[in-house]
């Protein structure tokens, strides 16, 4: 299966013309719910896509997604297999990240590698959104995986950063804003008005990092 994606990957990277724009892949985790007798989620796994647009100085929110068991978790999704979705996480709550800086060809295989998901099952046992993000880590050739079982995506991303501080992007990534709303405001010609306008200030938002959480800039 990789091999497949790698091959299609370089066939669609000759077909777009090189740009020095940067890209960069995150890790998130959400951390779950614990009542003080039993745990009632154990919390989410889910990755992001940002590449920079070098015309406009903005950093396009490209994707944000996690995978998740279609309609609601079922009998069957806990003891075995039912059908997964892959939906939009952009309004999710980004608690735990992790960010790397990838290459363009690495930017392309992620995107394949996501229509891939579309056609998988969902198993809370054996193909959840923990294993939807760690595969995101096994294309990506630079990053070390931590081994052992992890039950909670938000230690399971405390381990990957760990293994992984030498090519942590430590940066502020500023000014980022989903692709699509780029796309909403053009189409209702509100993309020139005033920085107030409701719908650019529901479109603009700023990724700061644990570690990193000084003023963010204003556009």
């Amino acid at each position: 299966m990789f091999k497949k994606l790698i091959i299609i990957s370089f066939c669609f990277l000759l077909w777009i013309p090189a740009s020095n724009a940067r890209q960069w892949l995150v890790f998130f985790a959400k951390d779950g719910f614990f009542d003080g007798v039993l745990r009632q989620s154990f919390g989410h796994a889910y990755v992001g896509l940002i590449k920079e647009d070098t015309g406009s100085k903005q950093n396009l929110l490209l994707a944000c997604w996690g995978f998740y068991p279609k309609g609601g978790l079922q009998s069957s999704g806990i003891v075995g297999y039912m059908n997964g979705s892959i939906k939009n996480d952009w309004n999710s709550k980004r608690e735990h990240s992790f960010i790397v800086e990838i290459s363009e060809f690495e930017l392309i295989a992620c995107l394949h590698l996501k229509k891939l998901w579309e056609h998988k099952a969902y198993s809370l046992r054996a193909n959840n959104c923990l294993h939807f993000l760690r595969n995101f880590g096994q294309i990506i050739s630079k990053i070390r995986l931590p081994e052992g079982h992890y039950i909670l995506p938000s230690s399971y991303l405390k381990a990957l950063r760990k293994n992984n501080r030498d090519i942590e992007y430590r940066g502020r990534i500023n000014n980022i804003i989903p692709k699509a709303y780029v796309v909403k405001m053009k189409k209702a010609k509100m993309y020139s008005k005033p920085k107030d306008h409701p719908l650019r200030k529901k479109a603009w938002f700023d990724f700061v990092t644990k570690k990193n959480k000084t003023k963010p800039s204003q556009w």
